[in-house]
């Protein structure tokens, strides 16, 4: 079994495939596992890539301790261009998370999101989520 683990993260890693999961079954998942699941869209000018947009679903903590006033989970947004300092930064919660992000397909995270400074350039919280560099995203 461990060895199955191993052999998907490696593909990851690769940027081979992992199994991407709808909108409904990451929510099922984040929630289940209290954990995160991501996706991404590129943002272009022409044919030429110069940002991206990340989306990522999260497990609340809070909800267990106050059920009544804290939602399950949200989406965190992050977008902008690479190489810029600056960029968009957004939460929304179930109720108001917009079609397009409930459109894309997700991907479970595989790192802690504590250690991810979401105040980095769009291109680096990418590479930090992906586990691959912005050159492979670029391709």
């Amino acid at each position: 079994m461990q060895g199955d683990t191993y052999g998907i993260r490696q593909q990851f890693r690769r940027g081979k495939t992992m199994e991407k999961m709808t909108y409904d079954e990451a929510v099922k998942f984040i929630i289940k596992n209290k954990s995160q699941a991501f996706n991404y869209s590129l943002r272009k000018q022409g044919e030429q890539v110069i940002g991206a947009n990340i989306y990522i679903l999260r497990y609340n903590d809070d909800f267990e301790k106050d059920p009544d006033e804290e939602d399950e989970f949200d989406l965190k947004f992050v977008g902008g261009l690479f190489r810029e300092p600056w960029g968009e930064e957004d939460i929304w919660y179930p109720e108001i998370i917009p079609s397009e992000a409930k459109e894309l397909k997700y991907y479970p995270v595989k790192k802690n999101l504590s250690s991810i400074d979401f105040n980095y350039e769009v291109q680096i919280v990418l590479e930090k989520l992906t586990g691959r560099s912005s050159k492979t995203h670029l391709d």
